[in-house]
């Protein structure tokens, strides 16, 4: 479609004439049988020519720019104003962040949040793995996994995902930050949960011991007897001299766990799920109680098929670490 004449001096002072005599800019458009865009660009940009709005700048980045922008922005380490400074790009901020959108392959979302994992991380993961897969399927069944969990009354982060439709009004979640929270420790095996503990305050060896006394070394005996494995993280109560003479005080077998790899626990992965379940449409509850009673309810929900599917995928994480050199897994 062809674009409409330029406006007439005539026209630009008979506009700057009734704009003071108060008309809106849909009676001066009427008047002078122009577009309402046409007169407002004026009165907003009188020094243009001709009142319409500059495209100078969407046609000034070259097509040899654009590739350099592109391949630059596809390392993910500078912004857009980084990038147009970098490559002395003449167009603004605003058009970089256009060309960015409407590339096929890139798409500007947040961060992931994981562990730092360094190369001594992926040099011990690679060795651990070497060593761990000569391990037959019957030993990681006799394995018990273990580990803590914070659970808060507002749920993990504060943060409730749902899909929005554009037509109707955006649901809000409101976070209270009343500052109470429940932290637990459970275990698993191939044939169902623990009992979940409750832990108060901060938990040292000694009662890290306890705990292990009245509830982890009974789980395990009523669940394998004599032959099993308990599998503990890093933490630095796990990992003290009193903790490790107790449990050879115990004759207890364990597995130590290394650093940077919470992809190969599979504990985390029913933490995951527990949560998802716990706290399920953004729920939110209103005391610690009722949130305990839920928590409860949706652990003792695991089942056994599959508690034992996780721990089949085991060797296939093991071998996914091999491939990938000691890097993190899909897992």
């Amino acid at each position: 479609m062809p674009r409409r004449k330029l406006l007439s001096d005539f026209e630009k002072g008979q506009i700057v004439a009734m704009k003071q005599e108060c008309l809106s800019v849909c009676e001066i458009a009427r008047t002078l049988s122009r577009s309402p865009g046409a007169v407002h660009n004026f009165l907003n940009h009188p020094k243009r020519v001709d009142g319409r709005k500059s495209t100078r700048n969407a046609t000034k980045i070259s097509k040899k720019q654009t590739q350099l922008l592109l391949r630059d922005a596809s390392k993910g380490e500078k912004s857009c104003r980084e990038l147009k400074v970098s490559l002395e790009i003449d167009v603004g901020v605003r058009r970089i962040q256009q060309i960015l959108r409407d590339a096929p392959h890139f798409k500007y979302k947040k961060m992931l949040l994981r562990p730092q994992m360094l190369q001594r991380h992926k040099s011990a993961r690679l060795e651990w793995s070497k060593k761990m897969l000569e391990n037959r399927n019957a030993f990681w069944r006799g394995v018990i996994f273990s580990d803590e969990k914070k659970f808060n009354l507002d749920g993990p982060d504060g943060l409730a995902c749902y899909w929005h439709d554009l037509r109707r009004k955006e649901q809000v979640f409101s976070t209270r930050h009343q500052g109470e929270s429940l932290m637990l420790w459970g275990a698993i095996s191939c044939y169902g949960p623990s009992h979940l503990v409750r832990v108060d305050g901060n938990i040292d060896c000694t009662l890290y011991c306890e705990v292990l006394e009245e509830d982890r070394l009974p789980f395990a005996a009523d669940t394998f007897g004599e032959e099993w494995t308990f599998q503990q993280n890093g933490a630095s109560c796990h990992r003290s001299n009193y903790t490790k003479n107790w449990l050879s005080s115990k004759n207890v077998k364990w597995l130590g766990w290394l650093a940077k790899s919470p992809d190969l626990n599979i504990i985390e992965i029913v933490w995951g799920l527990l949560a998802r379940r716990v706290y399920r449409h953004g729920r939110q509850f209103c005391n610690l109680k009722d949130l305990a009673d839920r928590i409860i309810d949706c652990w003792s929900s695991s089942s056994e098929e599959y508690l034992n599917k996780l721990y089949e995928s085991i060797p296939r994480r093991l071998v996914e670490v091999l491939e990938k050199k000691g890097g993190r897994t899909k897992y």
